[in-house]
């Protein structure tokens, strides 16, 4: 599906949009008309301490590097009802900024107030991430901040090694 995407826009960026988290992991990255690749984080789901899925998000970063393609890590959660949400996610979030590696990542549910005034009720999972000055949000926004100026600081640096 990939290559008939680029057949019809070959400046489309394609991702299989796939979980990649079991062996091989990251496997789609070869397919030659992907562009770059994604994985899906949910910690508990696998059954692996907050400080086990900070260590995957090395590990997946290095394949990326390896392959020489980008990864996001597309999706990701830790419910909010544990006691170590905020610090899961802080962590989680500085260490995907600080690698060069890792090329970014996304939240599973970003939402907002209904018309109700009230939030959608997510009993299923609480990945929900809310825009309600919990230390959940601020941790995203800052980390949101941060990437922005860490891509801008790299960018800096790039151009000065070009010009020299």
């Amino acid at each position: 599906m990939s290559a008939y995407v680029k057949s019809l826009d070959s400046n489309h960026l394609v991702s299989s949009g796939h979980a990649n988290i079991l062996d091989p992991k990251l496997a789609d990255l070869t397919i030659p008309t992907l562009d770059f690749g994604t994985w899906h984080g949910y910690p508990l789901y696998y059954k692996l301490t907050v400080q086990q899925f900070n260590d995957m998000i090395t590990e997946f970063c290095q394949l990326a590097a390896r392959a020489k393609k980008p990864v996001l890590l597309e999706e990701f959660g830790h419910a909010r009802s544990n006691q170590n949400a905020a610090a899961a996610y802080a962590m989680w979030l500085d260490t995907l900024t600080r690698d060069r590696n890792c090329a970014g990542w996304m939240v599973w549910r970003l939402v907002s107030r209904q018309d109700s005034g009230r939030y959608p009720v997510d009993e299923h999972d609480q990945f929900d991430i809310r825009n309600d000055g919990s230390a959940i949000w601020n941790i995203l926004k800052a980390a949101t901040a941060r990437a922005a100026q860490t891509r801008e600081t790299r960018r800096a640096s790039e151009i000065l090694q070009e010009a020299r």
